[in-house]
């Protein structure tokens, strides 16, 4: 799983609850768009549902026996981050590559989502985030949580679809060069006994690379900018 996936679906976990949830809901201020006419704009509400989706996720990886190695308790008792905290930035950076994704999909009709599973998660998370105190958005709708829910999956999917074609395996030279720059950590033992790893390593490293370059390229396709920073 590389870097960048890991920091998009991984951002929130974190996260501290807010005293007073409900007042960043309601006011819903822009913080950044994608395209010419500001075809998607993210706001503080859209930023703070998906935080909740994201916990609600990790509920169902846990359920599921799918949790990473260390999870909280319950991610759904924790509140919403605090809209100035670096878990609301990380996760306002998780909404902005997501709506990237979504409009790079659109282009080319890549990365389709499963409707029926759209909308059995759909029926699952509106319930939950309606009936958590901690949360309680000024009622959140279906639509909305339909909207996120589906930018979210099409982002796995497309992730995973650029993850695949950015496997790249390196070549006798780059190894050989790796392993001669790095003499001193293997001393005088032979190549052989470290080619395997070296391999996996530039494998990733070259994933990582062609990843993050990949998504530099969309914010400039796709003209991201940021509005303005989340205030209190």
């Amino acid at each position: 799983m590389s870097l960048v996936f890991c920091f998009l679906f991984g951002a929130t976990a974190a996260a501290r609850g807010s005293p007073k949830p409900d007042t960043a809901f309601k006011k819903s201020e822009a913080l950044a768009q994608v395209g010419v006419q500001g075809t998607s704009v993210i706001t503080t509400r859209e930023v703070l549902l998906s935080a909740f989706i994201e916990r609600w996720f990790l509920v169902e990886n846990i359920a599921n026996k799918k949790q990473p190695k260390n999870p909280p308790k319950n991610p759904l008792l924790e509140g919403p981050p605090d809209v100035t905290s670096d878990g609301f930035k990380k996760q306002l950076n998780s909404n902005m590559l997501e709506a990237l994704v979504e409009a790079e999909s659109d282009q080319f009709d890549v990365a389709k989502v499963d409707e029926d599973l759209l909308k059995t998660r759909t029926a699952a998370i509106l319930p939950a985030i309606r009936g958590s105190p901690l949360w309680s958005p000024s009622q959140a709708q279906e639509k909305e949580i339909l909207k996120l829910l589906r930018r979210k999956m099409r982002a796995q999917k497309y992730f995973q679809l650029m993850s695949e074609k950015a496997l790249t395996t390196p070549s006798e030279s780059e190894i050989k060069e790796y392993f001669d720059k790095n003499r001193i950590r293997f001393g005088n033992r032979p190549i052989a006994e470290f080619r395997e790893n070296i391999v996996d390593f530039l494998t990733q490293r070259k994933q990582e690379e062609k990843l993050r370059n990949h998504f530099e390229a969309l914010k400039k396709k796709h003209r991201l900018r940021v509005l303005t920073e989340p205030s209190v």
